[in-house]
């Protein structure tokens, strides 16, 4: 799983990763908000995580929103192998944020 969120050494804060596509994408902070940002190889955002206060549900506790923006990019976030990809690396880049790994 450590090849899914490799540190990028020339920006704090950035980690990138090889989607099954083969193309390179970075989640990097947003320096405007408390936002993390999905860059396709191009630099397009293509994905968003949005931190929230917890929230407690039935089915379990909630602590952000991910938002996907279709037409973004080449358009293939939305694609099962790389939509599927973009949840596991957004859950461990947020992983590896809070235990500063």
């Amino acid at each position: 799983m450590a090849d899914l969120v490799i540190p990028d050494p020339n920006v704090n804060g950035m980690r990138y990763f090889t989607g099954p596509d083969g193309a390179q994408y970075r989640w990097r902070p947003n320096p405007k908000n408390h936002d993390i940002l999905l860059l396709d190889s191009s630099g397009a955002v293509i994905a968003l995580f949005r931190p929230t206060r917890p929230t407690r549900y039935q089915i379990g506790d909630v602590y952000g929103e991910l938002h996907f923006f279709r037409s973004a990019g080449m358009g293939t976030v939305m694609h099962p192998p790389i939509m599927d990809t973009v949840i596991v690396t957004m859950m461990l880049y947020r992983f590896c944020a809070q235990w500063n790994l």
